[in-house]
């Protein structure tokens, strides 16, 4: 069953970097691999550390439940998810119910009529996503560089 995500995708192109593509072509397809799935796990980690600024007061103290996870893909594409954990542990909840408050409820009823009310949208990953993506590319070749950098220098 494919689980539909919810928010902005992020595409990202690099044009007129001559001299990483001469690096890139004297490394392995492999090391490539590693050096931007590395990249890409330091922006998200950027990201999780930006989003807890923007949490409603009343779920500020879930701000430890805020993850970067990266799967690993059946694809050659490096990404990496931020997003809340649903448990800590076996006595310790999560932040499961994280949508209610970034996309809200509309008005609840039952049967009966009684009305249950509603939750008004509190957006917090939405708005640290849509601050990250006007400085993403360049976070990204920052971080691509400096991982390629740290590389090169082990050799």
């Amino acid at each position: 069953m494919a689980t539909e995500r919810k928010g902005p995708a992020v595409n990202v192109e690099f044009e007129g970097l001559a001299e990483l593509r001469q690096h890139l072509d004297a490394m392995r397809k492999s090391e490539i691999a590693k050096v931007a799935r590395n990249a890409v796990g330091a922006v998200a980690a950027e990201l999780r550390d930006d989003i807890p600024r923007s949490l409603p007061p009343n779920v500020a103290h879930h701000d430890k439940d805020i993850v970067v996870r990266r799967p690993r893909a059946r694809s050659k594409r490096a990404n990496a998810d931020v997003v809340a954990r649903s448990k800590r542990s076996d006595t310790e909840k999560g932040f499961s119910h994280w949508h209610f408050f970034e996309y809200g409820t509309k008005e609840r009823k039952h049967k009966s009529g009684k009305r249950t009310g509603r939750m008004k949208a509190t957006p917090f990953k939405n708005p640290a996503v849509a601050r990250m993506n006007e400085k993403l590319e360049e976070r990204f070749t920052k971080h691509f560089l400096d991982k390629i950098e740290d590389f090169w220098n082990k050799l």
